[in-house]
């Protein structure tokens, strides 16, 4: 990932060989503010795997697509991203929780109004709980598990109120198609090869 230059940083910092502390730090840049506030636990000022976590961290107004990059994804990801959330456990096994909210955003090109999830971090586990997005009239709702370690993706979701006439193969089509679609869907296995079972629902064509 490329490293982002941070326009200013401010923060109250008690620091030892065995003990990181962060009181109010604040980064900005452009547009952005990162807050963070907890300790970390050091061994010969480094972070090891069994490290003890208690961070408090908040961003505002951050672009999705440097937070994705910085994350280690590799989706195509824009859109402007708020989320507060906690962390403590360890390095190695990393508990917290988050809200996570996105804005005029896009995923892999296609774009959406809003969207929301809690999540839970639980070692290489992330549960998300009440995911909502919103495109339109269109809305879809679900939740689901990622595993970091394994790349793999447990999903439930459904969806109302699609347009026909922008469902990607029929945008393709010479045929103009009017019409909306109701869905439900279970996403499981290989992030990268994911098994989808989905019942769909026509109406108004």
């Amino acid at each position: 990932a490329a490293p982002i230059h941070w326009d200013s940083l401010t923060a109250g910092v008690q620091a030892s060989a065995h003990d990181l502390t962060l009181h109010d730090a604040v980064l900005k840049h452009g547009g952005a503010t990162v807050i963070l506030d907890g300790s970390a636990g050091l061994v010969d000022w480094n972070l090891v795997p069994g490290s003890k976590l208690g961070l408090r961290l908040d961003i505002q107004n951050g672009d999705a697509a440097e937070v994705s990059s910085l994350a280690g994804y590799d989706h195509a990801i824009t859109g402007t991203l708020n989320a507060s959330g906690e962390l403590s456990g360890t390095v190695s096994q990393p508990q917290g929780q988050a809200k996570v909210t996105l804005s005029r955003s896009s995923v892999q090109g296609r774009g959406f109004d809003a969207a929301s999830a809690n999540l839970e971090l639980n070692g290489s586990q992330v549960l998300f709980k009440d995911l909502q997005i919103v495109r339109g009239d269109a809305r879809v709702a679900g939740s689901g598990a990622y595993d970091l370690s394994a790349h793999t993706i447990q999903l439930n979701v459904s969806g109302t109120n699609f347009d026909l006439a922008e469902v990607t193969p029929l945008e393709r089509s010479r045929v103009t198609i009017a019409g909306k679609l109701d869905f439900s869907a279970q996403v499981s296995g290989a992030i990268s090869e994911p098994q989808v079972k989905a019942d769909l629902r026509v109406r108004g064509i």
